[in-house]
């Protein structure tokens, strides 16, 4: 356990998200390093012609970081897909076609334990006064939410997390905290394709940090928090009549 508890205040649990939560992250590096073994090691006839090897690595790590970019509401993606095609071209022309695969298969290689390292530093701490969420690698983010703030809790669990027993909760504020609309767009004024994705209505949502993300045994967690929630609600509920009856004696 690595917080600190106030007086008087219980641990409850501590969560990890599950390693198939973060599936999508696994699947795109392992995508990274299938495409840079197959230009590097098994190049078919149709990219011996100039520069089609180039052609093809750029369009399979810039699709696939553009979709990223889009959904994910961070176009840390997208820049990331710029600089490995930079990459890609400088190992082109400097060691050869074959070559250009060698800076996607290593990026895919190198992202899959550094995936892995991220998720796991994800820790969720429920206590008997608050919830409280932090994560990162390099940089650190942090987010207390007191339970005589949460207002709702909600569920979200897709088809995977059915299958794999993982879901996400999402405790809502007041203030909307885990709710939110997004937008995001990329374009180029003239003859080029502009690409755009947002959402406009008001859901559950909030980043890996912000929210119990991909937590297993979700039933039994969001089961917690409901039964932590119910009882302070009683024992506001009786600190009111208290005090109503001292002010009456």
């Amino acid at each position: 356990m690595e917080i600190r508890l106030h007086e008087g205040e219980e641990f409850i649990m501590e969560l990890v998200p599950h390693p198939a939560s973060f599936l999508d992250l696994y699947g795109f590096f392992l995508y990274l390093l299938i495409l840079g073994a197959w230009l590097t090691l098994q190049q078919p006839e149709f990219l011996d012609a100039e520069q089609s090897s180039l052609a093809v690595a750029a369009a399979g790590v810039l699709i696939p970081c553009v979709w990223a970019a889009i959904t994910r509401i961070r176009w840390r993606w997208f820049f990331f897909g710029i600089l490995l095609v930079i990459a890609s071209g400088v190992a082109y022309y400097q060691l050869g076609p074959r070559a250009v695969g060698i800076p996607i298969a290593a990026a895919g290689l190198l992202g899959l334990p550094l995936t892995d390292a991220y998720r796991r530093s994800h820790r969720y701490y429920i206590t008997s006064e608050r919830i409280v969420m932090r994560a990162g690698l390099i940089t650190r983010e942090m987010r207390e939410v007191r339970l005589s703030r949460v207002v709702d809790v909600v569920l979200i669990q897709g088809l995977l997390g059915r299958i794999f027993n993982f879901g996400t909760i999402f405790p809502v504020t007041p203030s909307a905290l885990g709710t939110g609309q997004d937008l995001a767009m990329l374009g180029l004024r003239g003859d080029v394709i502009e690409l755009a994705g947002g959402r406009t209505v008001a859901v559950p949502r909030g980043r890996s940090s912000h929210v119990l993300y991909g937590v297993s045994n979700p039933d039994e967690v969001y089961s917690e928090l409901s039964r932590l929630l119910r009882e302070r609600e009683e024992v506001t509920y009786l600190k009111k009549i208290l005090e109503k009856l001292d002010e009456k004696s």
